[in-house]
């Protein structure tokens, strides 16, 4: 900027007005973070009016001892300071002590000193809150469908023991109803047991069988009633009530029972109070169900739990796409890319999602609570958590603790599982993290199904209460905290600064022995010799051809004849005759004829015929070839001898390497103040320039050892046929 330009801006009066927003705004993203790159960007405007403001600025001799005879050139060095409260590391020159009846609450929210509007308290965007509850749904969806199919396992399982303990049962009853009717009537079995003996007896080699069937003829038949073995269904509710737990005794009523008349209750099948009327009917507080006419044996049943099961493992893997790990190729390096799919720019780090589901009259899956938060890095994680609630249950207390980030969220697992029925009187949720901050969420009076959003406010993790906790201590929830932007003060402490100097080249270990006896010569030769050749060759032939034949004739022939044929004939005749002997006659006789003939022919004939060729032939070859022949020799020829030809004594040298011995001195430079630096997103332009040319990436095929439920298969023996489909 020209010094013309930044005088204009500097004298401006709209500019002027505008300046303590201008501030306001470089306060806010400080504080905030909401955007290195629009805090850089305010930080220039504020230097850029400086100068404009340097630029006006007489020159007095206090300001030359001060600055220099240049003022402009120190203008365009000059830096923005702000007080360190801002980087939330105290006040400076002032004692942060709690007991010390400070009142100072410049980052309270709604009570801040900085200015109204600039670090308050503000609602979370709409749009974040609907991010918030998708995911929450999700989350809860998925939740449900994993209990629905644990529910589902555990009620096949049960059922399967229920039917082996029937079968024994039922061959054992029926054996002993049978043992009792044949002692019931023993004696009339030994008599018609005693015929059969005697018409056997009767009965030689020689006998037809006609003979023999006259001697069962005899026989007289046994008069017994029938055996007759009555046992309970197979499906019965008796065996249900003793040996099913509740949760698979309420999924099997949802499955296979309807009701006898009425609707279900609002609240859901009252199972405090179960009565057993009959094996296929069952009493439920004032309502009773039935078991549904189709199902009669547990091999039907079984049918019904594996469609069920295999509906529901196909939904899960729908709803939980298998996370691949993908590389992006860049100059044949694989990078990995991250697999988050969250947009990272719409996360507001620390936001929660909060949702009690419960439905009683869908009993398929039990009552519970879920819960996440949104974590910009691994600092905000999970250390421990502990939950307080109380309900119409009673009261509870869970811990949890090393829940890891997926996908910039920590995810709790299923909480209060079958804890709650209509209400949570009161919930306190205490959560720790991995940096020793530590936030706490409390609701009273919760409603079912509906889900809460909000912002985890943090405060300090204490270990000793405060002597006077009206003055100061832990920070009520809703305290703001400024993030620091990479700069904590360490403290104060000697800068020491160590320089080194050589001392001195003292002989080392022993590299080499060379032994030369007397009257030896030795040498030594030694060549290296290093080629290298590159040739490329390159070869493009192109071809084409086009031929169009085309081929027209046009003829016209017209012929015609005309006759006309005009005829007329006239004859005309008269006789008279007259005689003596009175002989008189007279006569006559006229005759006309006339004929007329038109007759007219045309024909007409036309052809057309068009002959057109046109042929053309293209024909390119381009062979370029291209040898690139780079011969590179490298040749070093080193030749070490020792000539010892006229000496009487053995030569022994010893070769040894060279230690170089340093000097360090340490210089005190007195008390400094000492902070500690970290560059805001040092890896910003390399995600950017990664996210530009995604479409060359590679996804690393995943290991179904090690994939997460329902892909997990340990071996190929324990793949289920619902993986293996999908």
């Amino acid at each position: 900027m020209d010094e013309n330009t930044a005088k204009s801006l500097y004298n401006s009066s709209t500019i002027q007005s505008k300046l303590a927003e201008v501030w306001d705004n470089l306060i806010y993203q400080t504080v905030t973070e909401k955007n290195f790159y629009v805090k850089e960007a305010l930080v220039h405007i504020l230097k850029a009016l400086h100068f404009g403001y340097v630029c006006d600025l007489p020159v007095t001799e206090e300001l030359t001892k001060i600055n220099g005879t240049d003022l402009k050139a120190k203008a365009l060095e000059a830096r923005v300071v702000l007080p360190m409260k801002f980087f939330g590391d105290g006040y400076e020159g002032q004692v942060s002590n709690p007991g010390s009846g400070s009142t100072n609450n410049a980052f309270q929210v709604n009570a801040s000193q900085i200015g109204e509007g600039v670090i308050n308290g503000t609602d979370i965007p709409l749009s974040i809150q609907h991010q918030l509850v998708a995911e929450g749904d999700k989350i809860s969806e998925l939740s449900n469908l994993n209990f629905e199919k644990e529910g589902l396992t555990k009620l096949k399982s049960e059922l399967e023991k229920i039917q082996v303990v029937y079968v024994k049962s039922k061959n054992k009853a029926q054996e002993t109803a049978y043992s009792a009717y044949k002692e019931e009537y023993k004696d009339e079995f030994d008599a018609y047991n005693s015929q059969i003996r005697q018409i056997k007896s009767q009965i030689t080699e020689g006998m037809t069988q006609q003979e023999i069937d006259q001697l069962y003829e005899a026989l007289q038949p046994l008069n017994i009633p029938p055996f007759e073995f009555v046992y309970k269904d197979q499906l019965n509710f008796e065996d249900f009530k003793a040996k099913l737990s509740l949760d698979s005794l309420k999924l099997f009523v949802n499955l296979f029972t309807e009701l006898e008349s009425g609707e279900i209750p609002a609240d859901g099948y009252d199972f405090s109070i179960i009565t057993v009327l009959t094996d296929r009917k069952l009493q439920l507080g004032s309502v009773v169900v039935e078991m549904v006419d189709f199902y009669d044996t547990y091999v039907e049943v079984f049918e019904k739990l594996d469609e069920e099961l295999s509906a529901n493992t196909q939904q899960l893997f729908q709803k939980s796409p298998l996370q691949e790990q993908k590389y992006l190729n860049l100059g044949n390096v694989l990078v990995p890319v991250s697999n988050s799919r969250s947009n990272l720019s719409q996360v507001i780090s620390r936001t929660y999602y909060l949702k009690a589901s419960y439905n009683p009259v869908y009993s398929r899956t039990p009552a519970s609570l879920t819960f996440y938060y949104q974590a910009e890095s691994s600092s905000w994680g999970l250390g421990s958590a502990k939950i307080l609630a109380t309900t119409d249950i009673g009261n509870f207390e869970e811990t949890y603790s090393n829940i890891s980030i997926v996908d910039n969220k920590v995810t709790f697992p299923p909480i209060l599982v079958d804890k709650f029925g209509k209400l949570i009187r009161s919930l306190r949720i205490q959560i720790f993290f991995n940096n020793g901050k530590q936030a706490t969420v409390e609701y009273t009076d919760l409603i079912i199904d509906q889900p809460y959003t909000g912002v985890l406010y943090t405060e300090e993790t204490t270990t000793e209460e405060p002597e006077n906790p009206e003055q100061g201590g832990t920070p009520q929830p809703g305290a703001f905290f400024p993030k620091h932007f990479g700069v904590k003060r360490l403290g104060i402490a000697d800068y020491l600064k160590v320089v080194q100097t050589t001392h001195a080249y003292v002989p080392g270990e022993v590299t080499h022995i060379e032994n030369v006896m007397a009257k030896e010569f030795k040498q030594k030769s030694t060549r290296r010799l290093r080629r290298s050749e590159i040739q490329t060759t390159t070869s493009k032939s192109t071809e084409r051809e086009t031929l169009n034949d085309t081929t027209t004739t046009t003829r016209n022939d017209m012929r015609s004849e005309v006759a006309n044929i005009l005829q007329q004939d006239i004859n005309a005749e008269a006789h008279f005759s007259y005689g003596n002997d009175k002989t008189f006659q007279v006569g006559g006789s006229f005759a006309s004829h006339n004929s007329k003939e038109n007759s007219t022919r045309q024909a007409i004939a036309k052809a057309t015929e068009i002959t057109e060729k046109a042929t053309e032939r293209l024909l390119t070859k381009v062979a370029e070839e291209r040898i690139e022949k780079i011969i590179e020799e490298f040749e070093e020829n080193n030749a070490h001898g020792f000539d010892n030809r006229n000496g009487d004594k053995h030569v022994i040298g010893v070769y040894r390497w060279v230690d170089k011995k340093m000097k360090n001195q340490i210089y005190n430079y007195g008390k400094r103040t000492m902070f500690e630096f970290m560059i805001p997103e040092p890896a910003k332009l390399h995600r950017l320039a990664t996210a530009a040319t995604v479409t060359e990436t590679l996804t690393a095929p995943a290991d179904p050892r090690t994939a997460p439920a329902p892909w997990t298969m340990a071996d190929p023996k324990s793949a289920s046929l619902d993986q293996l489909q999908h």
